[in-house]
């Protein structure tokens, strides 16, 4: 056997053992269930030393939860933290109104969010199209602030000057001011007195200076 190949198959055995590993953490699902006076249709846990430190299910109603009309899938952490859901109807949050369906996704130090349909944020036209097989990606993410993270453009835009690209395999990420902090370039484009061609990925530090590549 050629060493490429055992590796491949190295690899494939591990990965089937994590995937295992992490199913094998699981409770078995329980059905038309209720907790804290939030019914599901099923739900299931990840229980470590006796302590629950995860659950995922799927809501038999509408719900409001910590304030966030829900539905259908959802997910808590430790201590019944919601983490993640799917918005029920339309909600204020993050300085606009998030459309039906988006499935929003608490992180540490920031909100991912993955619209239903294109969504203006901040003055932003925000890519919500799930429609191709590449849409998991197009995700808009926001600081803990509420300001404009990371987006994926519905058309080319201008930021400070630079125009950027609208495309699925290249979002736009912003500073927490505002300023642009890195693109793909829409066209070619000179800058400092140098050109730059279309396609080009540029980053930017706080201060709009262009850094150089890696």
């Amino acid at each position: 056997m050629k060493t490429k190949d055992i590796i491949r198959n190295s690899i494939l055995i591990i990965i089937l053992f994590l995937s295992f590993s992490v199913k094998g953490q699981y409770t078995k699902w329980e059905k038309d269930v209720s907790y804290y006076n939030i019914k599901f249709k099923k739900i299931r846990f990840i229980v470590e030393d006796t302590d629950t430190t995860y659950a995922e299910g799927s809501l038999l109603e509408q719900t409001i939860i910590e304030g966030y009309p829900c539905h259908n899938n959802i997910v808590f952490i430790e201590n019944w933290k919601l983490v993640g859901f799917i918005l029920a109807e339309n909600h204020f949050m993050h300085g606009a109104e998030l459309p039906k369906g988006t499935r929003v996704r608490f992180y540490k130090d920031f909100t991912s969010c993955f619209f239903a349909k294109d969504t203006k944020i901040q003055g932003y036209c925000c890519n919500g199209n799930y429609s191709k097989w590449y849409s998991m990606g197009i995700t808009t993410s926001f600081y803990l602030s509420g300001k404009l993270r990371n987006f994926y453009p519905c058309n080319d835009i201008e930021i400070n000057n630079i125009f950027c690209k609208s495309s699925p395999f290249a979002g736009v990420k912003l500073f927490e001011n505002g300023s642009l902090k890195e693109c793909k370039l829409a066209n070619d484009q000179k800058i400092n007195g140098k050109l730059y061609k279309k396609n080009k990925t540029l980053i930017f530090d706080e201060t709009g200076a262009l850094l150089p590549p890696d």
